[in-house]
Order: structure tokens, then C-alpha cells, then sequence
């Protein structure tokens, strides 16, 4: 059921897989905004098979990388490797996509590095200008969420987002 769009361009070897999925910050209140972008990051941060380290060594070995996150009107997991191992990352990115463990220890390290961001982000004036230009033009809240915001994101709260936004877009 998934649409497949490919663009070819023979003088690189490279090949990237993006699953793009409908369910981004759009979806998510503004007391949880942040969730989309934490619940598409913490797809990467292990599985029920792999450890976010295996993840990453497995990718790393291939010569590839691996990518996840989400905008206003989508949430994405992207892998780039050479030609001849496609096999291989798709193995690695359907179960990225499919059995995410979302790891309480994992979900604790992204917050306190979101909140870093935060933190530093909302001291510099273009920042700030995003935000007010966003909520005034748009009504939108910050795709990356607020400080107050990603601090109350739970467990629970990125599992039930998963299974209502992300899984539904990719099964």
C-alpha cells in the first residue's frame, strides 16, 4: 500500500530510501508538540532485534547512514548507501519502522539533548522571530516542540502516537 516514488541518476552509485509518512507536528497537540519529531527520532534509537549502537554499526558498516525525524506535515526515516547494498539497509529500515522499542533510557538521553536545543535555540533572535512568525501567520506551534512541552512527553504518549500517526502511515 505504499506509493513509490524513484528519481534516477546513474553517475552516483548511491541510493537513498526515504519512507515518508503523513503524520508529522500537525498531529500533535501544542502541550506535546516535539512528539511527532521524538516518537520519527526514537524509531533509530533501537529494536526489539537491535540496540540504537547495533543500529548505527550495522549502517556504519555498510558505508550508509540513517536519518529520522519529522516536519509540520510529515514524519520521514531515511538510509543513503551505496548501490550494492540495498538488501541490507532495507532489512535495517523496515525494522526500524516496524519494531521500534522506544527504550525508556533512549527516550531520557533525547530529551535532554532536545531540550539542550531548545535551550540554545531560544536564545538566538532568528529563532524567536520563527516562532512568532509561525503562530501569528500559520496558528502553528513549534514542530520541535517548547521546553515545557517536551519535557511532558512520556513513554506512553510517543507508543501511542507511533501506533495512531506513524505505524498506520507505513502499514
Amino acid at each position: 500500500g505504499l506509493t513509490v516514488a524513484v528519481v534516477e541518476k546513474n553517475a552516483v552509485p548511491l541510493v537513498t530510501i526515504q519512507l515518508l509518512g503523513k503524520s508529522g507536528a500537525s498531529a500533535e497537540t501544542l502541550e506535546k508538540a516535539g512528539l511527532a519529531d521524538i516518537t520519527a527520532s526514537m524509531l533509530t534509537k533501537g529494536t526489539t532485534t537491535r540496540t540504537a549502537t547495533q543500529i548505527a554499526e550495522a549502517v556504519e558498516f555498510l558505508g550508509g547512514t540513517i536519518n529520522s525525524g519529522a516536519g509540520w506535515n510529515s514524519s520521514f526515516v531515511t538510509i543513503t548507501v551505496t548501490s550494492d547494498k540495498v538488501d541490507q539497509a532495507m532489512a535495517i529500515l523496515s525494522d526500524v519502522v516496524l519494531h521500534p522499542k522506544f527504550d525508556q533510557k533512549e527516550l531520557d538521553l533525547l530529551k535532554t539533548q532536545t531540550l539542550d536545543g531548545l535551550t540554545f535555540s531560544l536564545k538566538q533572535p532568528s529563532a524567536i522571530a520563527n516562532y512568532v512568525a509561525s503562530k501569528y501567520s500559520f496558528g502553528e506551534h513549534p514542530a520541535g516542540g517548547t521546553p515545557q512541552s517536551v519535557a511532558s512527553i512520556t513513554k506512553d504518549d510517543v507508543e501511542k502516537f507511533y501506533q495512531k500517526g506513524f505505524l498506520a502511515d507505513f502499514s
